[in-house]
């Protein structure tokens, strides 16, 4: 997840009440620390997704282009496909089967939405071209690895 620099900000406190309820549903998370690095590996099916608010648009921009043309979905808070445009500075990030679980976990209104994420089975798959392969999408009981 990413964080946003200024300390004080709303967008940090929100930020960081995001990273206890998605840390709470998913089996694993990680700060990867470049938006742009986390948004390619979401693309390329490495990550199962990708969260961070208060980013300029050319932090986010490439990456949002390379993870639709992979497949996978972004939005932001709101569940509105239009990021790139600028009009927001959150993202989320992921394939097709977690996009409501993510968009749950980053939206407070819901506190109980987010209390778990879908388990990963042998149907789980990421619909983008570069997949994982099928042994490593079994390991994890929840959400395998969700970088932040």
């Amino acid at each position: 997840m990413g964080f946003p620099y200024d300390h004080g900000s709303q967008a940090f406190r929100r930020s960081l009440d995001t990273f206890v309820r998605v840390t709470t549903a998913a089996q694993a998370t990680r700060r990867d620390g470049s938006t742009a690095l986390s948004l390619c590996n979401v693309a390329c099916g490495r990550y199962d997704g990708f969260i961070v608010e208060a980013n300029s648009l050319w932090d986010y921009a490439a990456g949002v282009l390379l993870v639709r043309e992979a497949g996978g979905r972004v939005a932001d808070f709101a569940g509105r496909d239009d990021v790139a445009s600028g009009a927001s500075s959150q993202v989320v990030a992921s394939n097709s089967a977690l996009r409501g679980s993510l968009l749950a976990c980053v939206n407070p209104g819901d506190a109980f939405a987010c209390v778990r994420l879908p388990p990963r089975s042998a149907a789980f798959t990421i619909p983008v071209r570069a997949q994982l392969p099928p042994v490593l999408l079994r390991t994890g009981k929840y959400l395998g690895t969700l970088f932040m």
